[in-house]
């Protein structure tokens, strides 16, 4: 069983602000390459942060970027598209001012 990530989508969360990444078919190797403290282990943690809900500092209140404020009509939140076995599985978590966000789809279809 293989699962690839076809795309990550961050917005205020960790370090970033509007991120839209996507990885194309036949992509097998990625490498973050910058220099120190441009985002590197935050991107590797936002990712954590999706798949697990948990972060490095057990703290989620890290999470969101600073200075933003997340509410219910503009949350921070990281998604990201897998492909599997089963499908295309998106997986999307985040934070709405004190609330914390879960939603899990298959091929579209909510399925947590």
């Amino acid at each position: 069983m293989m699962t690839r990530i076809r795309r990550v989508n961050l917005h205020n969360l960790f370090a970033f602000q509007d991120l839209d990444l996507a990885f194309p078919d036949g992509t097998d190797v990625v490498a973050l390459v910058g220099d120190n403290r441009c985002g590197k282990s935050s991107f590797m943690e936002a990712i954590l942060f999706v798949l697990t809900g948990e972060v490095r500092h057990g703290k989620t209140d890290t999470i969101v970027r600073r200075g933003f404020k997340p509410t219910a009509k503009d949350p921070a939140f990281g998604e990201l598209a897998l492909d599997t076995d089963d499908g295309i599985a998106t997986v999307k978590r985040g934070r709405a001012g004190p609330t914390l966000l879960l939603e899990v789809r298959l091929d579209g279809v909510v399925v947590a």
